[in-house]
């Protein structure tokens, strides 16, 4: 098993106790877990984090559609204007 030591530097650990575990709740902060309520809290975890990822992703994706309609929409009106240039220029 491999214990991090800062952000990037992690070492070879054994667990001598599988009992209690020392887990980081955030911002630097550890509780002291039996082993079901610390998988149990990691199973909360990681299912908050797939809905966040689902939720970015859909929201991503309606802006990206979003971006396209105001794209085509730009485009259509450069090409009406071009063409008004076109012809007030031919009628001079």
């Amino acid at each position: 098993m491999l214990m991090q030591i800062t952000n990037y530097l992690y070492i070879p650990g054994k667990i001598k106790e599988n009992k209690k575990f020392l887990i980081e709740i955030g911002t630097g902060y550890y509780a002291e877990y039996e082993a079901e309520k610390a998988i149990a809290y990691y199973d909360r975890k990681i299912e908050f984090t797939k809905q966040t990822s689902e939720k970015a992703k859909k929201e991503l994706e309606d802006k990206r559609e979003f971006m396209g309609k105001v794209n085509v929409l730009i485009q259509k009106r450069a090409l009406e204007q071009q063409g008004q240039q076109a012809s007030s220029s031919g009628k001079a």
